[in-house]
C-alpha cells in the first residue's frame, strides 16, 4: 500500500480546501504581533504590516513560496517511532499508598524522577515551571532550572516567562555550562506560545526577542481548543493551527534561518458543560490525524500530541483515553508519544499511571516491532517437524525465538482465571503498586550537582528573588 492510500483521512479535495482556507486566513485575517521590530522582519518577508493594528497579512504568493523553499521531510523513509516521557507540571501529586492528592514537595519529586529512570519504556522527565507549593512564584523559571540540573534531568525546561528573569536564566546557563562541559549557546533555549487564534503578544514577543537577538535557541509553541479559541468544528480548528504554525515558522526562518515548516499539534476540544480542555477525546484525535496529513502534504515532519488523558485516577479510563489518540497516530504516521505518568490533562502526577504506562508503552513497541517475511520466520522445517495436530512448545525453533517474539508482561494478566486466583488475584494496579514500593526501596541516585554549583545557582536564585521583591 503507498503512502498516499494510508493516510487517507482526507480526500484530496479536502486538502485542497484546506490549504485554500490557510491561505485565506494568513491573506485576509493575518496575525497581530504586538511586537516592533518583529513585524519590520515580517514587513522585508513581503508580509503586508498595518502598524496601527500591528497586524500582518500575508499574501498568498509568499506563503506559498515559502512552503515550497522548505526542507521536505523524508517520510518514504519514515522510521516508527513511539516514545514515552513522564511531565511535571502545577497540580497534584497521587501518592500512592494513601491515594490521596497530595501537594508536590522536592523529596516526592526526586522520588518521581527515581521511578522514571526506573522504567524501561520511559525515555525522559521534564518539569514544566516549578510545582512545589512553597516556592516563590517569581523565581519559578530559575528554580525549575535549578530543579532538573540537581535531580539529574538533562533537558533543564524552555520556560522563560518573565523578561526580567532573563538575565538569570542566562546566568544560570553560564554556571551550568561551565560546569558540565557544555558549549553555552547550545545549552541554554527557550520557548513562548501564541495566544490563540493568531496573536503574538508582547509579553512573549519580548521574551522571544531576548533570545533570538542573542543567538539563543526559543521556539514558538502554541495551543487552540475547538469551541474557545479555535472554532468548534475541526476543519475550522486545523485551519487556524496550521496558519499560527506557518507563522511560527517563518519567524523562525527570519531570525535562525531554519528552514522546516515546524507541524506540531496541540488541539483539543473545549466541554460545553464544564469549559474543561479535553484531551481524551475522539475530536483530538481526528484533529491530530487532519492536521498530520496536511503535514505530509506540505513535506514537513510531524508531532503528534498524544497519550494524554482526563481521568483523575489509574485505571481503565486513563488507559482508554491515552491509546484513542496513541494507536491512531501510530498506525497512520507510525509516531506517538505517551505522556506516562500524567492525569487530568498535566494536573496529576500518579507514580501508578507512570507504571501503568510503562507497560501499555512496552506493548506498543512490541506491536510495531517489524515483522520480516523469511524462511527463519516462516520456519516451513518446523511446520513440518509439528505435522497435522502437533505442537510447537516442545520444538527448538520455539525455544530459540520465544523471548525476542512472545512480550512478557510485568502486570497484565497472563493466567487463566484459577492460576490468577491462586496468585492473590492482583490487579495490574496491585501489581504497580509493589513495584513501586521496590523501586522506591533502591538507593537513592546522588545529586547531578555538586555543592560548589549548587552554591552559584542558589545564589542566582536569591538574587533573582530580592530583585523581583525590590518594590
Amino acid at each position: 500500500m503507498k503512502l498516499e492510500q494510508l493516510l487517507s483521512f482526507m480526500t484530496d479535495k479536502d486538502i485542497e480546501n484546506m490549504h485554500l482556507s490557510v491561505l485565506k486566513i494568513l491573506k485576509e485575517i493575518g496575525v497581530l504581533v504586538e511586537s516592533k521590530p518583529i513585524l519590520e522582519k515580517l514587513s522585508e518577508f513581503g508580509a503586508e504590516i498595518d502598524l496601527k493594528t500591528q497586524v500582518a497579512r500575508f499574501p498568498s504568493k509568499i506563503v506559498e513560496n515559502y512552503i515550497n523553499s522548505i526542507e521536505r521531510y523524508d517520510w518514504t523513509n519514515h522510521k516508527t517511532r513511539i516514545d514515552s516521557g513522564v511531565g511535571v507540571c502545577y497540580g497534584k501529586y497521587l501518592d500512592p499508598e494513601t491515594n490521596k492528592y497530595e501537594e508536590w514537595t522536592e523529596k516526592r519529586l526526586a522520588d518521581y524522577v527515581k521511578l522514571s529512570k526506573a522504567l524501561s519504556n520511559v525515555s525522559g522527565i521534564g518539569i514544566l515551571g516549578c510545582p512545589i507549593k512553597d516556592i516563590p512564584g517569581e523565581i519559578h523559571p530559575v528554580y525549575s532550572k535549578y530543579l532538573h540540573w540537581k535531580l539529574g534531568i538533562p533537558n533543564v525546561g524552555y520556560v522563560i516567562n518573565d523578561i526580567e528573569l532573563c538575565p538569570y536564566i542566562e546566568e544560570f546557563h553560564h554556571v551550568r555550562a561551565e560546569a558540565i562541559g557544555l558549549d553555552f549557546k547550545k545549552s541554554i533555549h527557550g520557548g513562548v506560545f501564541l495566544i490563540s487564534p493568531l496573536k503574538f503578544p508582547r509579553t512573549e514577543a519580548e521574551q522571544f526577542l531576548y533570545f533570538a537577538e542573542r543567538g539563543y535557541t526559543c521556539f514558538i509553541d502554541h495551543m487552540i481548543s475547538m469551541g474557545g479559541s479555535g472554532t468548534v468544528t475541526v476543519p475550522g480548528t486545523v485551519a487556524i493551527h496550521l496558519a499560527e504554525s506557518i507563522f511560527t515558522s517563518i519567524v523562525q526562518y527570519l531570525y535562525y534561518g531554519t528552514k522546516t515548516l515546524y507541524c506540531e499539534c496541540s488541539m483539543s476540544p473545549l466541554d460545553m458543560k464544564g469549559a474543561g480542555f479535553c484531551y481524551g477525546r475522539p475530536e483530538k484525535t481526528a484533529a491530530n490525524l487532519m492536521f498530520g496529513q496536511m503535514a505530509v502534504h506540505y513535506g514537513a515532519e510531524y508531532i503528534g500530541q498524544t497519550g494524554l488523558a482526563d481521568a483523575k485516577t489509574p485505571g481503565s479510563e486513563a488507559a482508554s483515553q491515552k491509546l484513542l489518540t496513541a494507536i491512531p497516530n501510530l498506525m497512520y504516521f507510525k509516531q506517538a508519544h505517551y505522556a506516562a505518568g500524567m492525569l487530568s490533562i498535566d494536573e496529576v502526577g500518579s507514580p501508578i499511571q507512570m507504571i501503568l504506562d510503562n507497560e501499555v508503552v512496552g506493548a506498543l513497541k512490541r506491536l510495531v516491532k517489524p515483522e520480516p517475511v523469511n524462511d527463519d520466520t516462516i520456519a516451513f522445517d518446523t511446520i513440518k517437524e509439528a505435522g497435522h495436530g502437533g505442537l510447537f512448545t516442545d520444538k527448538m525453533h520455539t525455544a530459540e525465538n520465544f523471548r525476542e517474539e512472545i512480550w512478557d508482561s510485568k502486570l497484565w494478566s497472563s493466567d487463566l482465571f484459577n492460576g490468577w486466583v491462586i496468585k492473590g488475584s492482583k490487579s495490574a494496579e496491585d501489581l504497580a503498586l509493589e513495584m513501586w514500593k521496590e523501586i522506591m526501596e533502591q538507593p537513592d541516585p546522588e545529586p547531578a550537582m555538586t555543592p560548589e554549583a549548587e552554591k552559584k545557582v542558589k545564589d542566582i536564585i536569591d538574587r533573582a528573588l530580592k530583585f523581583k521583591r525590590r518594590e
